[in-house]
């Protein structure tokens, strides 16, 4: 990211494309208690992540994230958002697959 702004990179373009580490994790909460149950929630995410990681996997594992948050501070419990986060057509199919994968671990 640094390297990018050096030289002279804007964003989003000064996020980093291979940096898929949990940096993406901790925007979340913050954007949550801002848009919870507001359609601009995705846009914040979306921004705010590819502002220093910009690339999909980060963006989907935040999107992801802040869904599930989102339920749960909505008013869903732990469970049922996680229960709403596997049904059908509540997440594209390749991150309910991540919740799924997740659960396997218990």
């Amino acid at each position: 990211m640094l390297e990018n702004f050096l030289n002279g990179k804007k964003w989003p373009d000064v996020g980093d494309d291979k940096d898929t580490q949990a940096h993406c994790f901790v925007k979340v909460p913050a954007l949550v208690a801002r848009y919870a149950g507001s359609p601009l929630l995705p846009t914040a995410v979306d921004a705010a992540v590819r502002a220093q990681q910009n690339n999909q996997e980060s963006v989907d594992a935040a999107m992801l994230f802040a869904s599930i948050l989102e339920k749960v501070v909505l008013g869903y419990s732990i469970k049922e958002a996680i229960e709403w986060a596997t049904s059908p057509g509540a997440l594209p199919a390749h991150m309910q697959d991540v919740v799924k994968d997740a659960l396997l671990l218990r």
